[in-house]
C-alpha cells in the first residue's frame, strides 16, 4: 500500500483494524513529499528538540504508548482481519431475509472496517437507530454526504451520495464482538423494519 498514486493514509480510530485511539499514517515512495510531511507533523521543525521553524506545521506526532499499540497489533493482523470479515458474514447471514436491509457487497481480498446496511426509507433507519440505542446498543448513521458539507457545498446534485448517505446506518463491528450480541442486534432489527 501507498505506492498506488502519490500517497495513501492509514486511520487509526477506535473502530479501525489497527487502532491507537486516534490518529494516521500517511505513506508515500515520494522522497521529497516524505521530507514535507515530516515536516508538518513536527511544528515546522527540521529535527524535535529545536525550536527553529522554518515551515507552518502542526502537532501531528504520534506517541510511542500509541506506536506500541499499533505495533502490537500488527503482530496479530491476519486474526484480526478473519474476525472482522466474520462479523460482517453473521450480519449479512442473520439478515439476509430481511428485504428491507441492503449491505455493499465487499470483495474477497477486502476488509471491512465496519458493518453498514442501508434502506430504501430514512425513517427506517432512524426508527432502527433509536430501538437499538433503547437497548443500549450503540450506532450512529453514515457519515454525511460531502456536498452537504458547508466547505464542499457547492456541489449541489450529487443524487446518488444524497441517497445512501441519507439511508446508511453503522452496526456494531467491534472485535470483541461475539455471535450472541450480532445475533440479538439482527433478531431487534428483524423484529421491528422487515
Amino acid at each position: 500500500m501507498g505506492n498506488f498514486g502519490i500517497a495513501s493514509s492509514f486511520s487509526f480510530s477506535m473502530p479501525k483494524l489497527i487502532t491507537m485511539g486516534q490518529g494516521g499514517a500517511v505513506v508515500t515512495n515520494n522522497s521529497k513529499l516524505a521530507r514535507r510531511l515530516r515536516l508538518y507533523k513536527n511544528f515546522g521543525r527540521k529535527n524535535s528538540g529545536e525550536d527553529i521553524h522554518k515551515y507552518i506545521g502542526y502537532n501531528f506526532k504520534i506517541t510511542d504508548m500509541q506506536s506500541m499499540l499499533a505495533l502490537e497489533q500488527l503482530k496479530s493482523v491476519s486474526l484480526r482481519i478473519k474476525k472482522k470479515k466474520d462479523i460482517f458474514a453473521r450480519y449479512k447471514y442473520n439478515l439476509k431475509n430481511n428485504t428491507k436491509i441492503k449491505f455493499f457487497d465487499i470483495k474477497k481480498d477486502e476488509t471491512p472496517w465496519s458493518v453498514d446496511i442501508y434502506l430504501k426509507k430514512i425513517k427506517e433507519v432512524k426508527k432502527i437507530k433509536k430501538i437499538l440505542e433503547k437497548n443500549n446498543i450503540f450506532t450512529r448513521y453514515v457519515y454525511p454526504p460531502l456536498n452537504t458539507q458547508k466547505i464542499y457545498n457547492h456541489f449541489k446534485n450529487l443524487p446518488i451520495s444524497n441517497f445512501y448517505c441519507n439511508r446508511g446506518l453503522w452496526l456494531p463491528s467491534s472485535l470483541d464482538l461475539n455471535n450472541k450480541e450480532i445475533d440479538r442486534i439482527c433478531a431487534l432489527i428483524d423484529k421491528n423494519v422487515n
